[in-house]
Protein backbone atom coordinates (compact mmCIF):
# COMPACT_ATOMS: atom_id res chain seq x y z
CA UNK A 1 0.00 0.00 0.00
CA UNK A 2 2.82 2.40 0.82
CA UNK A 3 4.28 1.89 -2.64
CA UNK A 4 1.01 2.87 -4.29
CA UNK A 5 0.76 5.98 -2.11
CA UNK A 6 4.26 7.04 -3.12
CA UNK A 7 3.44 6.31 -6.75
CA UNK A 8 0.25 8.39 -6.73
CA UNK A 9 2.04 11.19 -4.87
CA UNK A 10 4.80 11.26 -7.50
CA UNK A 11 2.24 11.23 -10.33
CA UNK A 12 0.31 14.09 -8.74
CA UNK A 13 3.46 16.17 -8.25
CA UNK A 14 4.90 15.56 -11.73
CA UNK A 15 6.03 18.96 -13.03
CA UNK A 16 5.94 18.14 -16.76
CA UNK A 17 3.65 20.34 -18.81
CA UNK A 18 1.72 17.48 -20.42
CA UNK A 19 1.01 14.14 -18.75
CA UNK A 20 -1.25 11.32 -20.05
CA UNK A 21 -3.34 11.27 -16.87
CA UNK A 22 -5.14 13.60 -14.54
CA UNK A 23 -2.96 14.92 -11.69
CA UNK A 24 -6.14 15.61 -9.77
CA UNK A 25 -7.22 11.95 -9.96
CA UNK A 26 -3.73 10.80 -8.92
CA UNK A 27 -3.90 13.11 -5.90
CA UNK A 28 -7.41 11.86 -5.04
CA UNK A 29 -6.13 8.26 -5.14
CA UNK A 30 -3.26 9.19 -2.83
CA UNK A 31 -5.64 10.84 -0.37
CA UNK A 32 -7.97 7.83 -0.56
CA UNK A 33 -5.05 5.50 0.23
CA UNK A 34 -3.99 7.66 3.18
CA UNK A 35 -7.54 7.57 4.48
CA UNK A 36 -7.78 3.78 4.11
CA UNK A 37 -4.53 3.29 6.02
CA UNK A 38 -5.73 5.54 8.83
CA UNK A 39 -9.11 3.84 8.99
CA UNK A 40 -7.45 0.44 8.86
CA UNK A 41 -5.71 1.13 12.16
CA UNK A 42 -8.97 2.32 13.70
CA UNK A 43 -10.81 -0.78 12.47
CA UNK A 44 -8.09 -3.04 13.84
CA UNK A 45 -8.28 -1.35 17.23
CA UNK A 46 -12.07 -1.70 17.27
CA UNK A 47 -11.84 -5.35 16.26
CA UNK A 48 -9.24 -6.10 18.94
CA UNK A 49 -11.43 -4.47 21.59
CA UNK A 50 -14.46 -6.47 20.41
CA UNK A 51 -12.49 -9.72 20.49
CA UNK A 52 -11.14 -8.92 23.94
CA UNK A 53 -14.64 -8.24 25.29
CA UNK A 54 -16.00 -11.39 23.64
CA UNK A 55 -13.19 -13.47 25.14
CA UNK A 56 -13.89 -11.96 28.56
CA UNK A 57 -17.56 -13.01 28.26
CA UNK A 58 -16.54 -16.52 27.22
CA UNK A 59 -14.11 -16.77 30.13
CA UNK A 60 -16.74 -15.52 32.58
CA UNK A 61 -19.28 -18.06 31.30
CA UNK A 62 -16.70 -20.85 31.50
CA UNK A 63 -15.85 -19.84 35.09
CA UNK A 64 -19.54 -19.76 36.02
CA UNK A 65 -20.06 -23.27 34.58
CA UNK A 66 -17.03 -24.54 36.46
CA UNK A 67 -18.29 -23.06 39.73
CA UNK A 68 -21.72 -24.60 39.12
CA UNK A 69 -20.12 -28.00 38.44
CA UNK A 70 -18.11 -27.75 41.64
CA UNK A 71 -21.22 -26.74 43.60
CA UNK A 72 -23.16 -29.71 42.17
CA UNK A 73 -20.34 -32.09 43.08
CA UNK A 74 -20.21 -30.70 46.61
CA UNK A 75 -23.98 -31.21 46.97
CA UNK A 76 -23.71 -34.79 45.70
CA UNK A 77 -20.89 -35.57 48.11
CA UNK A 78 -22.73 -34.04 51.06
CA UNK A 79 -25.98 -35.86 50.18
CA UNK A 80 -24.11 -39.19 50.06
CA UNK A 81 -22.76 -38.61 53.54
CA UNK A 82 -26.22 -38.34 55.09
Amino acid sequence: MAFSLRLFASLASDKHQMVPYSREIADQRRKYGDNMLRKGDEHLATQRQFESEAQAKIDAARQKRQEERERQEALEVSSCLY
